[in-house]
């Protein structure tokens, strides 16, 4: 059974024996990191199970929200602290590993005033150190989600401080009692270094599935056209990605009557775009809208030149049965697989995109993931 808290106050008086620290929201789907958190759910029901939402819920943050004063000063106070302290990342990112270890030392204090739990899951310990620093204090196992090494990001950190950083989050990783991963190659870095690893690729959770899966039949009978610039703008290697792109797009001069239509949360940073010949910007879209073009298009072409993890879209366009255009790295975890196109180059891109206007590539359906990895990490601390 899994019981979600949004307060410390409601964790506080539980006594599930597991908890699952998660980065976001249990109703949460918009977003690849909120539907891996899915999936891990979906993979612990049955389970006494405690979810834990780092996110607060819209309606208990405006209810609690400080007056605009104190927004402001608090404001000041996490620059000037991103700036001394934490120089070393980016300055969104900075933020973002501020409030998450802030609420994670509200959950710490939650867990003083419960029974000790026989088992901690937690997503990404770089954001949440003062969770892992917790645990290991008072003997509390702890397996790592981990959705991407985050300092392998390039926008994310200062390059002069990466390898630094990189050693701390491995140190937080080796903390840990096993350690999750959606990417084959993360999990072949973290085995190779000693670390205890599960490989548990993303899979949409059921009903996303069968929509995708509805997708695909309805294809079919479809006549194709257009192509699909897809992503969360939120991501810092998304967003460049998407931002290179649409740069390479406008240099190619694309004339054959087919557009590039960009779509996906936070891209209205992107609406620029809108003005770039071929290009049609949708900005945010719901699932509906979203359905209807992954029905038509030819493809969905995916760009990045820096990142970590696994890219969530990919799988969930050839569950669609739609072809992927993606380049070499951004392909990571997805190489040779029936229906993934890969290039190299921009200047390559051309002849991939006129090929597909002429000729329908099959487009395999992957598999359900094999779970035992997760469970044999598992099992030892799961009470049925």
């Amino acid at each position: 059974m899994l019981t979600v808290f949004e307060t410390p106050e409601e964790l506080g008086k539980s006594s599930s024996p597991i908890i699952y620290f998660s980065r976001y929201r249990a109703d949460q789907v918009d977003n690849g990191g909120a539907r891996r958190s899915a999936q891990l759910r979906q993979l612990l029901e049955g389970y006494d199970v405690a979810v834990v939402s780092s996110l607060v819920n819209k309606q208990h943050e405006n209810a609690r929200s400080p007056v605009k004063r104190s927004k402001i000063l608090l404001d000041q106070a996490v620059r000037a602290f991103v700036r001394c302290r934490m120089r070393k990342y980016s300055e969104e990112f900075g933020r973002w590993l501020f409030f998450s270890d802030r609420r994670a030392n509200r959950w710490v204090q939650a867990l003083q005033c419960r029974i000790k739990p026989s088992l901690v899951i937690l997503d990404d310990p770089i954001f949440f150190p003062s969770l892992i620093r917790f645990c290991t204090k008072q003997g509390i196992p702890v397996i790592a989600h981990c959705h991407n090494i985050e300092t392998l990001s390039r926008g994310q950190v200062s390059s002069n401080y990466q390898l630094e950083l990189l050693r701390y989050e491995l140190g937080l990783l080796t903390q840990c009692r096993g350690v999750v991963t959606i990417s084959s190659e993360e999990a072949f870095l973290l085995r190779n270094l000693g670390i205890t690893t599960g490989f548990l690729p993303y899979h949409p959770p059921e009903p996303i599935k069968q929509q995708l899966l509805h997708i695909r039949k309805l294809r079919i009978d479809t006549p194709k056209r257009d192509f699909l610039l897809l992503g969360s703008a939120g991501n810092v290697p998304t967003r460049k990605g998407m931002m290179q792109l649409l740069a390479a797009w406008e240099r190619m001069g694309w004339a054959s009557g087919e557009r590039l239509i960009v779509a996906g949360y936070g891209t209205e940073v992107l609406r620029e775009a809108a003005s770039i010949p071929g290009v049609d910007f949708c900005g945010d879209i719901n699932d509906d809208t979203l359905a209807g073009l992954l029905i038509r298009i030819r493809s969905g072409i995916v760009y990045q030149e820096e990142g970590a993890g696994a890219l969530t879209r990919i799988g969930e366009y050839l569950l669609a049965g739609v072809p992927v255009v993606v380049n070499n790295h951004a392909a990571r975890s997805w190489h040779n697989f029936l229906g993934v196109i890969e290039f190299k180059r921009f200047d390559e891109l051309r002849n991939i995109l006129t090929g597909l206007i002429s000729i329908v590539p099959e487009v395999a359906i992957p598999s359900s993931p094999d779970s035992s990895e997760l469970h044999r990490l598992l099992d030892p601390f799961l009470i049925g």
